[in-house]
């Protein structure tokens, strides 16, 4: 004879809800965190793509606009180089949110813009190096101050560098 077993607690059916629910729940709640971080991540992805992009954009259009005012006037006069400068601080710029990069998942991009703005930057500083300074004294003139600063020494050696910089090419990125 089989001896029934009385049930005083929950009853069987309430208890493998219970437990369904609770997995239910863990598996849901787990689905949610990582839909979550796959959104916040992507949205990490088109902020830095956007942010940097912009930086280069307009870094390249400032060389573009420098070289254009290179070619009127003075090509190393007070005007050229303050557009230089200004090109200098849109470096400074992407330096400062250089890492931002890496929330760039496609490496080919992420590699090709950092070259360029390591290649661009490289050489801006060399032509900013070799620049004459306006209104600084020159060898040969006596302590004077020229009226126009553009020594023939630097000149060949910073048309060289806008020659550099105009060959560069912004499909590499």
């Amino acid at each position: 004879m089989a001896m029934d077993i009385p049930n005083f607690g929950v009853p069987d059916d309430t208890l493998v809800a219970v437990v369904l629910g609770a997995l239910l729940a863990t598996l849901g709640g787990f689905l949610a965190a990582r839909f979550e971080a796959w959104l916040r991540r992507r949205e990490r992805e088109r902020d830095a793509a956007l942010l940097l992009g912009e930086i280069v954009f307009t870094f390249v259009t400032v060389l573009k606009m420098t070289d254009e005012t290179r070619r009127i006037g003075d090509p190393y006069g007070p005007i050229t180089m303050q557009m230089l400068a200004g090109a200098r601080r849109e470096a400074d710029a992407y330096e400062r949110h250089r890492d931002r990069l890496p929330d760039l998942t496609d490496p080919d991009l992420r590699l090709g813009m950092h070259r360029l703005m390591i290649t661009l930057t490289m050489t801006l500083d060399g032509m900013l190096a070799t620049a004459p300074v306006a209104g600084a004294p020159r060898p040969g003139l006596g302590g004077r101050r020229p009226r126009r600063c553009r020594p023939s020494a630097t000149a060949p050696l910073t048309s060289s560098w806008s020659r550099f910089l105009r060959s560069i090419r912004c499909s590499s990125v």
